[in-house]
């Protein structure tokens, strides 16, 4: 026992001597190699060989030219870096990749394939200013291969890229101003597909991603395809897709589609089953479908411009007898309104035989052109109801639907500004052609244009929201100068003015006397923040003051 104490005292006493002897040397400094800048062809002739000498961080710069990559190689960039091409339409990476067996969709038969030209497995990698191209499989029909990424941070930045692209996972990816031949599948999240040319459409798969701005060319069969939720899908042009414009997976919700343009497509916008989805100021036109909802709840449609399609809009479909008494109808609780459905072969069909998918807000419709009613107390809405193309079905009694307050005129929602946190809208119903609007908080005034046919008697009726502009007395109207009398009501909420006109190209100007304050929101913010700061350096120079008395 003796002994083992004192060996365990003779450990404790060098250990406590080593310790002392590491606080008494200098900080060690572990040396860290700067990024540094590798030329191609300058210091390495092949991209192949600079990304293998590339050390973390390091840019790779290839000048203009073509280089092809060795036979049945895949460029694999396995550290963080960036690989930056002079000039997209002269810098040329071409590679052929080695074949793999893989299998294809519904079938167990094996077949060879080639191999990713460009697959990016960790973080923060930029590839940016290149022609991208490779070889397809033995047979000369086959698709090319996909340039594939699973980091998080890639950039695929300004390149022509003449096959696709497959981001696997990852998130924060980037992947901006590129011409794609192929598709672009993204199944990562927090993701920005942003100012593309694609030819063969765009797979979102995953969730809180922004796809905006990209154009989507013939070829595909689906033009964006949207499987994940809280995505916002905004001011793309989709043409000539195939079987659908827009298509939304099974039960995906609380995505944002707007301001998308669509033309040309068996179905504009496909809701196989969604709920809680917005589709707002999108245009549809010369499809099959405008709106097809086969399945889902509480999707709403507002502000869609609806033309020249087939069928404007679906909601559900035709269910067997069975099917009704089991489970009910397919399509419930989606509200449409605010929307032009003009020029369809047919408007528009319900197949809700309980009359639970909802035409209006309680208040206003949808705008429909062949409706041949009338709008006697000058409110901007039809006396009489609009009733929907009947739902004939085999199996049960045919149903039809109404939009029970049908707009008398095509609806223009106008982006007055966001203020005080509050993004606030002004509605124009007209038969005239709005155009350049303005609002001035400052002067308390409305402008815009109105155009129509010559010698043709043109009216707005124009919703302003009571915090936007008010007035204490009355309104001023004015058109090309020249002072109207217009009907105004009112709710607790809005103002809505009615007024006529003899068409050309006007000028019109609504004024008030009470506009919500001038600064922006964003503007308000700074201002306090500045306000405070003051406060706070008045208040310690006080009290510095008060302890040197």
């Amino acid at each position: 026992m003796f002994h083992n104490v004192k060996r365990i005292a003779s450990v404790a006493v060098m250990l406590l001597m080593f310790s002392f002897v590491l606080f008494a040397l200098p900080e060690l400094h572990v040396a860290k190699a700067e990024p540094k800048t590798i030329d191609v062809p300058d210091d390495f002739l092949s991209v192949f060989d600079a990304v293998e000498a590339a050390s973390e961080g390091d840019t790779i710069y290839v000048k203009s030219g073509t280089y092809d990559g060795p036979i049945n190689q895949t460029l694999v960039i396995d550290k963080s870096l960036s690989l930056i091409g002079e000039d997209k339409s002269c810098t040329v990476l071409n590679f052929v990749p080695p074949l793999v067996q893989t299998t294809i969709p519904f079938s167990l038969t094996p077949v060879w394939a080639r191999d990713a030209p460009i697959r990016i497995v960790v973080n923060n990698v930029t590839i940016s200013g290149f022609t991208i191209d490779t070889i397809g499989g033995p047979n000369p029909s086959s698709v090319k291969p996909e340039v594939t990424g699973t980091g998080n941070n890639t950039r695929i930045v300004d390149n022509n890229i003449l096959t696709g692209v497959y981001l696997k996972s990852g998130s924060h990816q980037t992947v901006t101003e590129n011409n794609i031949t192929g598709m672009l599948r993204a199944y990562g999240s927090h993701q920005t597909i942003t100012e593309n040319i694609v030819a063969k459409g765009i797979e979102g798969g995953s969730s809180y991603n922004n796809i905006t701005n990209n154009v989507v060319t013939a070829g595909g069969d689906v033009g964006i395809y949207v499987s994940g939720s809280f995505n916002i899908i905004y001011g793309n042009n989709v043409s000539s897709s195939g079987a659908s414009g827009i298509k939304m997976n099974r039960e995906v919700t609380s995505n944002i589609i707007a301001k998308n343009i669509i033309t040309g497509s068996g179905n504009g916008i496909h809701v196989p089953e969604g709920f809680n989805n917005t589709f707002v100021a999108n245009r549809v036109t010369n499809c099959g479908y405008g709106i097809n909802v086969e399945r889902g709840s509480n999707n709403t449609f507002y502000a869609n411009y609806i033309a020249n399609n087939q069928m404007g809009a679906r909601i559900g479909y035709d269910q067997s007898g069975i099917s009704r008494e089991m489970d009910g109808p397919k399509a419930f609780h989606n509200i449409l309104y605010h929307n032009n459905f003009i020029d369809n072969s047919k408007q528009a069909v319900d197949w809700n035989w309980l009359g639970t998918n909802y035409w209006d807000n309680d208040k206003e419709g949808n705008y429909w052109s062949n409706y041949n009613g009338t709008d006697n107390n000058k409110d901007g809405i039809g006396d009489v109801p609009y009733t929907l193309s009947e739902a004939v079905s085999f199996y049960a009694p045919s149903t039809s639907s109404t939009d029970p307050y049908p707009l008398i005129a095509p609806i223009t929602i106008i982006d007055a500004g966001t203020w005080e946190w509050t993004n606030y809208n002004i509605d124009v119903i007209s038969n005239s052609t709005v155009s350049d609007f303005s609002f001035n908080p400052e002067t308390a005034l409305v402008r815009f244009n109105v155009e129509g046919e010559t010698g043709t008697t043109g009216f707005c009726r124009v919703t302003i929201p009571k915090d936007l502009l008010n007035t204490e007395d009355y309104w001023t109207v004015l058109v090309d100068g020249n002072p109207v009398t217009p009907t105004a009501n009112e709710d607790s909420n809005n103002t809505y003015l009615y007024f006529t006109y003899q068409h050309s190209i006007k000028t019109v100007e609504i004024i008030g006397t009470d506009a919500i304050p001038e600064f922006h929101s964003w503007a308000i913010l700074p201002l306090l923040l500045v306000a405070s700061f003051t406060a706070i350096i008045c208040k310690q120079r006080l009290i510095r003051k008060s302890a040197n008395n």
